[in-house]
C-alpha cells in the first residue's frame, strides 16, 4: 500500500502541474492569432467570425476550465490526498473532479480539430484591407500543442483516480473491511435523513 500511496501523491502533484500547464495555455492560446483581432470590413467576413465566433468563445471555455480545475486541486487538499489515503467524500470528490476533467478533455480535443480544420479554410485574401501583414500564415501549432496537452490531462487524471480507488479500498481491507465500511455508512446516512424528518 505504501508504494501506491506514494503514486497518489506523485500523480496528484503531475496532476496540479498540468492544471498550471493548462491555464498558461487558456492564457497564450490567442498569441497566434492576434492579428486577426479588431477586423470590421464585410469583405472580411470569414475572418472576424472565426476570430469572434469560435476562437475567442474556446478560449474563454478553457480558462475557465483551467480555473476551476486548479480550485477543484487544490480543494482536494482538505482530503490530505498528500499525506493518507482519502476519506469516502474525498474519493467522491476525486472521482468527480476526475470525470468532469476526462469529459471536458475530451471535447477540447475535438474542438480542437474542429478548429484547426476550419483555420485553413478562413480567407484571408482581403486581410490587407485591414492591414493584415501579407506574410501572415493561419499557425496551427496551438491546435497540435492544446491536443497532446488534453491527451496528457487525460491520462493523468485516470490515473489519478485508478489510484484513489485502489488505495481508498487497500486501506479499507488492511483495517474494517469493506463490507463492514459500507453498511456503517449506510447506517449512519440512514441516521442523518431520519434525523432530518
Amino acid at each position: 500500500m505504501n508504494s501506491t500511496l506514494r503514486l497518489q501523491k506523485t500523480f496528484y502533484i503531475l496532476y496540479f502541474i498540468i492544471s498550471i500547464l493548462t491555464f498558461v495555455f487558456a492564457l497564450s492560446f490567442m498569441t497566434d492569432f492576434q492579428e486577426l483581432y479588431g477586423f470590421q470590413l464585410p469583405k472580411n467576413q470569414g475572418i472576424i467570425e472565426y476570430y469572434s465566433n469560435q476562437l475567442q468563445p474556446f478560449n474563454r471555455t478553457i480558462l475557465n476550465f483551467s480555473l476551476a480545475l486548479v480550485v477543484g486541486l487544490v480543494f482536494m487538499l482538505v482530503f490530505e490526498v498528500l499525506k493518507k489515503v482519502t476519506n469516502f467524500t474525498g474519493l467522491c470528490f476525486g472521482s468527480a473532479l476526475s470525470i468532469y476533467t476526462i469529459i471536458n478533455c475530451v471535447l477540447f480535443i475535438f474542438r480542437l480539430n474542429t478548429l484547426k480544420a476550419n483555420a485553413t479554410k478562413v480567407d484571408l485574401s482581403n486581410g490587407y484591407l485591414e492591414d493584415l501583414p501579407s506574410d501572415f500564415v493561419m499557425l496551427t501549432r496551438t491546435f497540435d500543442i492544446g491536443f497532446i496537452l488534453y491527451l496528457v490531462v487525460i491520462v493523468i487524471s485516470i490515473a489519478f483516480i485508478i489510484l484513489l480507488f485502489i488505495n481508498f479500498f487497500l486501506y479499507l481491507k488492511k483495517n474494517q473491511g469493506v463490507k463492514v465500511y459500507f453498511i456503517e455508512l449506510k447506517k449512519r446516512l440512514r441516521g442523518v435523513f431520519k434525523h432530518e424528518n
